[in-house]
């Protein structure tokens, strides 16, 4: 059920692609998370978080080429990094093959890298991906938590409402943006 959301907001957001010639990133990373969504619903973990790692990779490619210089408050960043660190060190106590710990700490990472790309953007609805991102990041937390840790009352709920707030606010994103990528003039 959770997938036909996701590719009905990929419909959505490839529909509005293709009609303004912008990035297929998008719409790629909103698909991958529909892949993502049914590997998950058939209890394969490990592909699932794949999938949704090559779903992230597709979001960074949107957002770094649009990196800004401006300089952020260092709080930020260690307001991001620390309680990641913190979770990872709490999960890494209860992931027991060694390929799935560095497979969750190598998501982690992208994960991370996510926030600092939304959080550094320099264009118009900046404010709509790092809310995307941050609650993408918070879902997996929730994830992570309960996959390895212990189970959480209402967990379910709040891992679904996180996500799917974070996946529309994606697609919105990609409707609502302006063009992404200015054309130049070029002078004979």
């Amino acid at each position: 059920m959770l997938s036909i959301f996701t590719l009905l907001l990929f419909g959505v957001a490839a529909v509005a692609s293709i009609r303004r010639r912008s990035g297929w990133q998008i719409p790629l990373g909103l698909l991958l998370s529909a892949a993502g969504d049914a590997a998950g619903a058939m209890g394969w973990f490990v592909p699932q978080m794949g999938l949704f790692a090559a779903a992230l990779g597709c979001y960074l490619c949107e957002m770094v080429p649009h990196i800004g210089r401006k300089r952020v408050r260092p709080a930020w960043p260690l307001a991001i990094l620390l309680p990641l660190v913190a979770g990872l060190a709490l999960l890494a106590d209860h992931i027991e093959p060694i390929g799935e710990a560095v497979g969750v700490v190598l998501y982690a990472l992208l994960l991370l890298s996510l926030v600092v790309a939304a959080l550094l953007q320099q264009r118009p609805y900046r404010g709509w991906l790092l809310c995307a991102a941050l609650l993408f990041l918070l879902s997996d937390a929730l994830i992570g938590y309960t996959h390895y840790v212990a189970p959480l009352h209402s967990s379910k709920g709040w891992i679904l409402l996180f996500y799917c707030t974070a996946q529309l606010l994606f697609a919105l994103w990609s409707i609502a943006a302006p063009d992404k990528v200015p054309t130049k003039a070029t002078s004979r």
